[in-house]
């Protein structure tokens, strides 16, 4: 075995600790992760409904009017009409149900369906009770 002076430690000190200097360095600086984009969700509306009631000065339907009639703007910029279609009120005739028996019902309806049936589904477990007696008003 050598014996080293302390001027030859020093020496041989300067050399290996520069050395395992940057391993220390770099073992606590975090590698930068790579940067995932959020998720992008696109929505494409390819048709629009829009419902209008025309009413003239007396607040009496107005009926046959024509797409040209109509200009449709969304955030200023003019859209094009492409379907339009009027609705007009029909009177329905009552439907002829087969006589029943006594004490025996039915829920066939009486009046043909005309139009769209449209269903407001209350939510009890999620809905607030003063937001569904509100609803129900």
């Amino acid at each position: 075995m050598f014996k080293r002076t302390g001027l030859a430690q020093l020496a041989l000190l300067g050399c290996i600790v520069p050395a395992l200097l940057p391993t220390r360095i770099s073992a606590q600086i975090p590698t930068p992760t790579p940067q995932v984009p959020p998720p992008t969700i696109r929505s494409e509306a390819r048709a629009v409904v829009i419902d209008v009631l025309v009413t003239d000065g007396s607040n009496e339907p107005v009926a046959g009017l024509p797409k040209q009639d109509f200009e449709v703007n969304e955030d200023g910029h003019p859209q094009s009409v492409v379907y339009f279609e009027e609705h007009k009120p029909q009177t329905a005739k009552p439907v002829d149900l087969v006589s029943m028996p006594p004490n025996v019902f039915t829920n066939v309806p009486t009046a043909p369906a005309v139009d769209p049936l449209n269903i407001l589904l209350l939510d009890g477990l999620n809905t607030p009770r003063e937001d569904q007696s509100f609803v129900r008003e």
